[in-house]
């Protein structure tokens, strides 16, 4: 078993994703957390990490070091939006169902993470999709705390907002495989709790908005509070990104379930101008705001703190923030998050 995640500190962590031109993290953007991933890294064809910027990857445990924080490396990620892109869940389903490339996943993860200076490995499949990706799931994680037991590794897993996922082939939901020995090999349980709308909408929200019925935060951590999970090894995801949407009726009385005529993707808060004149809507726990023909559903300090407020109620182990970049210059919802967390 890798060592405990769990202390009287919340986890605070971000994730540092890899991009042209913003490929590490500075010193003074560690300061607010106290674990950071470095995001993300792919499988080949044998089931090993594909190594690359390494420079980069120096860079970025000698920043977090010198911050005293924890460095955490995190494989696989999401489908990426660009033509051509290979998707990480096929790359991680087809290493976690081959026992040779589970074995040369394992060596290869804990190799690197040891030559590195990472303290912690996730394993971040969005999503499993079957019931042999499942089994053989847990069949990993046996094997991989197994051989990171005398390293002192973390182990983290970033999960779907519920302890089962839904799916078209399959006659029933598709259940993580929560028994006592899966749940002593993970340490970490970073749940995905946003992207949960196609309209105008409060993409993140702790508790469902009256106009629209859908899934939420609250209901959730409600379901994975109903396993056998410790809840402080269950960590709560919240955005630094928000969306946009362009009205069919521009008004600044446009509020959540406007009706819209397009979606325009994913808008960081850092894009936003003025983000803070937003409105706050306490239902939801998130922040709208019209700017022309353009709606935006986002958080912001208000409803980052509303959250830190709501995971320490639940008693869960921490939040992290997906990603970093996402943030303005002055980091005002690290800060935020970090303050509130206390």
């Amino acid at each position: 078993m890798a060592a405990s995640a769990t202390s009287d500190q919340l986890i605070k962590s971000g994730y540092c994703v890899v991009k042209a031109g913003r490929d590490t993290v500075e010193t003074k953007e560690a300061t607010h957390f106290t674990h950071l991933y470095y995001a993300y890294l792919q499988l080949n064809d044998l089931g090993e990490l594909i190594i690359q910027k390494t420079l980069d990857i120096e860079k970025f445990i000698e920043a977090v070091d010198r911050a005293d924080k924890i460095p955490m490396l995190s494989i696989g990620g999401p489908k990426q939006e660009k033509p051509g892109a290979t998707d990480p869940a096929v790359a991680i389903s087809g290493m976690v169902n081959d026992p040779v490339k589970r074995k040369n996943f394992i060596k290869s993860s804990i190799d690197f993470a040891e030559k590195f200076g990472f303290k912690g490995i996730e394993l971040a499949w969005e999503y499993p999709r079957t019931e042999a990706d499942m089994t053989n799931l847990e069949d990993l994680f046996e094997d991989w705390s197994s051989e990171a037991s005398g390293s002192g590794l973390l182990l983290g897993l970033k999960v779907y907002r519920a302890p089962e996922l839904p799916t078209i082939n399959a006659k029933n939901n598709l259940k993580y495989p929560l028994t006592d020995d899966f749940i002593k090999c993970v340490d970490i349980f970073n749940i995905i709790l946003y992207n949960y709308f196609p309209i105008t909408c409060a993409h993140s929200q702790v508790d469902s908005s009256k106009t629209v019925s859908v899934n939420c935060t609250s209901d959730a951590i409600a379901l994975w509070s109903k396993t056998n999970v410790p809840k402080t090894k269950l960590v709560m995801g919240i955005p630094l990104f928000g969306k946009e949407w362009k009205l069919a009726y521009p008004s600044d009385e446009n509020k959540i379930g406007s009706q819209v005529i397009a979606y325009n993707g994913n808008i960081s808060y850092g894009e936003i101008q003025n983000p803070e004149g937003g409105a706050f809507d306490a239902t939801t726990k998130t922040m709208y705001m019209t700017q022309g023909d353009s709606w935006y559903g986002y958080d912001g300090k208000r409803s980052i703190k509303s959250k830190i407020d709501y995971l320490k109620q639940e008693g869960l182990g921490g939040y992290f923030l997906h990603a970093i970049r996402d943030d303005d210059d002055d980091q005002t919802l690290a800060k935020t998050a970090s303050k509130a967390a206390k």
